[in-house]
């Protein structure tokens, strides 16, 4: 006997391991909405299931994406249901458009990973929280418009999505988790909503064809590597309330030009900017305290700027190789200079320590052969190794009488 289509009734709440194995002409089931359970045998070597109707409100279990895989290309989810469980339709590849119904609330973790046939998905309101590597490797994603309510976007939810070109956030996400966009390299433009506090370590990293950022009002913390290696970038626009860039978040976008820092930032942490060649000017305001470790290391294209007042830190390698630099005016708030801090500065030509500085780090201004001049503060106690090793070209260093 054929059997073409199977409809599991709403009174089912079990079924056993190879109930329908082997029903090679089945093209369509429906799943009633207590089945608690989907054994990955129940439909074994049911090779042509290519309508999928799923009502289930909670499924506990589910491995019935291993025998969909190859054959899925319509799936249609009923209103009764909540949640999508994790691993729902795992590399359904033959599948290519998804509707997200109202009353779903939660994609759980990987439901769609490796959907590479997916090209469109339209999310109704109701949806809150888009689990880890929900889309990942949908490479046939073009663009998503997100929802009104979502507030969660987890971790590698759409990595790899390689051909997604635009992406709308709603207002009121507060969060974008670790990797979420990570190597989606069609990605050329973004603008965070008002009211998002956190993006995550890595979230954007490798979008290579990136061209601009706009952050809206809300947003506290960039994470580790945010937008590393996002080559492409040219514009970044920061809000008021953001305190912290982390480390390495903007490392090696060799295309960012110009940077205005927004008032309230305190700290940009280590190799934040690193490798950012093609930076040629930078605006702070008062507020920030620290510059991290190689925070703008090898920004070969910097000139002149000056440091806000509040500085009391340049980390070790803060400026290294900053080849292009000129000039700096260094704040009167600033205590300490780092190790290295201007190691290379080949084009700098004076320097005035403020009077608060009382050490100068190892290797300081090693090798800035430009340096004429240098007036040290009357409080300077200490000036370590190699501090201006290789400055061939000082002419006058003003000591103070007590050191």
């Amino acid at each position: 006997m054929q059997v073409h289509s199977i409809i599991i009734p709403d009174s089912v709440s079990y079924l056993g391991s190879f109930a329908f194995s082997n029903c090679t002409d089945l093209d369509t089931i429906t799943v009633g909405k207590n089945l608690k359970t989907l054994d990955q045998y129940l439909f074994k070597g049911c090779n042509n299931i290519s309508v999928y109707n799923y009502n289930t409100a909670k499924c506990l279990s589910y491995y019935l994406y291993i025998t969909l895989k190859s054959s899925l290309k319509e799936l249609n989810i009923g209103k009764d249901v909540t949640e999508l469980p994790s691993l729902f339709v795992q590399g359904c590849t033959n599948l290519s458009s998804l509707t997200i119904p109202i009353g779903i609330e939660k994609i759980k973790s990987n439901a769609f990973n490796g959907c590479t046939g997916l090209t469109s998905v339209f999310f109704s309101k109701g949806l809150v929280n888009i689990e880890g590597g929900a889309f990942y490797g949908c490479t046939g994603l073009k663009s998503i418009d997100f929802p009104e309510g979502l507030l969660y976007i987890g971790t590698s939810a759409f990595v790899d999505c390689a051909n997604l070109t635009s992406v709308t956030f709603p207002k009121g996400l507060t969060s974008i988790q670790d990797c979420a966009f990570s190597g989606c390299k069609s990605l050329f433009s973004i603008t965070f909503p008002e009211g998002l506090t956190n993006i995550g370590g890595d979230a954007f990293r490798g979008c290579s064809n990136l061209t601009s950022i706009t952050f809206k009002k809300g947003i506290i913390s960039i994470g580790e590597l945010t937008f590393l290696e996002c080559y492409s970038l040219t514009s970044v626009t920061f809000s008021e309330g953001l305190t912290s860039i982390g480390e390495g978040a903007f490392s090696g976008c060799k295309g960012l030009s110009s940077i205005v820092f927004p008032v309230g930032l305190t700290k940009i942490e280590d190799r934040a900017f690193n490798a950012c060649t093609g930076l040629t000017s930078m605006t702070f305001h008062e507020g920030l305290t620290s510059i991290g470790h190689e925070a703008f290391f090898g920004c070969t294209s910097l000139t002149s700027f000056s440091l806000p007042e509040g500085l009391t830190n340049i980390g070790s390698g803060a400026f290294c190789r900053c080849s292009g630099m000129t000039s700096i005016t260094l704040p009167e708030s600033l205590t300490n200079i780092g190790d290295s801090a201007f190691y290379n500065c080949y084009n700098l030509t004076s320097i005035v320590i403020p009077e608060k500085v009382t050490s100068i780090g190892d290797y300081a201004f090693i090798w800035c052969s430009g340096l004429i001049s240098i007036i040290l503060p009357k409080g300077l106690t200490t000036i370590k190794v190699a501090t201006f090793y290789g400055c061939t070209g000082l002419e006058s260093i003003n000591l103070p009488e007590e050191f």
